[in-house]
């Protein structure tokens, strides 16, 4: 018992050094003020988390093959225009060396993905019509002004109101180790595992200068990261958006996988992104903001 003891204690402590040596790596860069130690340290998350073999992508089931290829589709910073655009413009990843894609990703299935206006004008009479409203009021929701509902009632009863999508929703699965092959060749790509999400920000968040104040050393410390890779402060403070947007936090498929939906952030504001299987391959096809901070 107690050879297990020791045993258990030399693993937790070897963790908690692995854990922390990324961000020894950062602070000796910083301190140094050295690029080349810098590029080191990407160079080495690079090969620490790489994309999904060959061989681990032929053994994926067919809901992940679609998952993967439908991501690759909808994923590119350089042209998130495409997407709605970001309220900071479209060419905020020009100058950085690296895209820091996420590595978590829910999964969903419902009936029908609706996203042509025809669609959506036939679906809001049967909704209404099919609800437990009083005949009166069903007549007065349905009355057409030159040929149009009102927009109040396409907003509260269009199929893609999230108040009623979600109950439509059936989780089919997450993937916690997401790796897709993004290939763009101007970048390179990491994936931010909790491990250097931990390391980075407690990095980015540490003020042992003394000569300058907290707020100007996490500046400085921002700015030396950003040689590789861009960063946001968290919208409501206290936290560091390191993720290369647009971040995906869901897809949702049609039971027959001919359209999906990626619900997304774009830095302070979010959206939502209509794909169609065309023949195999995933196409974008329609994309808006939906919401802001």
């Amino acid at each position: 018992m107690k050879n297990l003891t020791t045993i258990f204690l030399l693993v937790i402590s070897f963790i908690a050094q692995s854990q922390s040596i990324e961000k020894k790596q950062l602070d000796i860069a910083y301190k140094t003020n050295s690029k080349e130690l810098l590029k080191e340290f990407f160079l080495k998350w690079e090969n620490d988390i790489k994309p999904l073999s060959k061989e681990e992508e032929n053994i994926l089931n067919d809901t992940l093959k679609q998952v993967y290829n439908a991501y690759i589709e909808f994923y590119n910073p350089s042209r998130i225009q495409k997407l709605g655009g970001s309220e900071f413009g479209n060419k905020i990843y020009k100058k950085v060396k690296y895209y820091v894609v996420q590595n978590r990703l829910k999964i969903f299935f419902t009936d029908k993905i609706y996203y042509s206006k025809k669609e959506v004008e036939q679906y809001i009479p049967l909704r209404i019509s099919q609800s437990k409203l009083s005949d009166s009021i069903k007549q007065n929701l349905l009355k057409k002004n030159n040929g149009k509902l009102s927009e109040r009632v396409i907003e509260r009863y269009n199929p893609n109101n999230i108040r009623f999508e979600n109950l439509k929703f059936i989780k089919r699965d997450s993937i916690l180790n997401f790796r897709p092959k993004i290939n763009i060749r101007s970048r390179k790509i990491v994936f931010l595992n909790n491990n250097y999400e931990k390391e980075i920000s407690l990095f980015l968040s540490d003020s042992t200068d003394t000569k300058i104040s907290p707020n100007d050393e996490k500046e400085n410390r921002k700015k030396f990261i950003e040689n590789y890779i861009k960063i946001y402060d968290g919208h409501w403070g206290g936290y560091w958006q390191l993720t290369t947007y647009p971040e995906a936090y869901s897809i949702i498929f049609d039971k027959k996988m001919n359209y999906a939906k990626i619900y997304f952030r774009m830095i302070y504001q979010g959206g939502e992104a209509i794909l169609k299987n065309e023949n195999g391959k995933w196409k974008l096809i329609e994309s808006k903001l939906t919401w802001i901070e």
